[in-house]
């Protein structure tokens, strides 16, 4: 982890009312392909349809243009899929 980004962690620990309104500048190029290497590239694809080895195939390209679309405020999360799962003894 970065150290930058180590800071804010550490100063939201000793100000937990602290409001930080804006971290898209701390998210580079660089940190999201180190959290990429970190995820479980097993899940299923989500609801746009983009399974991480399809993400993966363009992997640069991918992360510049999030890093690009962060910065200019133009990123916008996708929609999620709610789904339950039953589990024994629940309702």
């Amino acid at each position: 982890m970065s150290t930058e980004l180590d800071r804010i962690i550490s100063r939201a620990a000793r100000e937990p009312q602290l409001r930080f309104t804006s971290l898209a500048h701390h998210l580079t190029e660089e940190f999201l392909r180190e959290t990429w290497r970190a995820l479980n590239k097993k899940g299923a694809a989500g609801v746009d349809g983009v399974s991480m080895k399809g993400y993966e195939e363009n992997l640069d390209a991918n992360l510049a243009r999030l890093v690009r679309n962060l910065k200019a405020h133009h990123y916008r999360a996708p929609m999620v899929r709610r789904v339950y799962i039953r589990k024994p003894g629940t309702r």
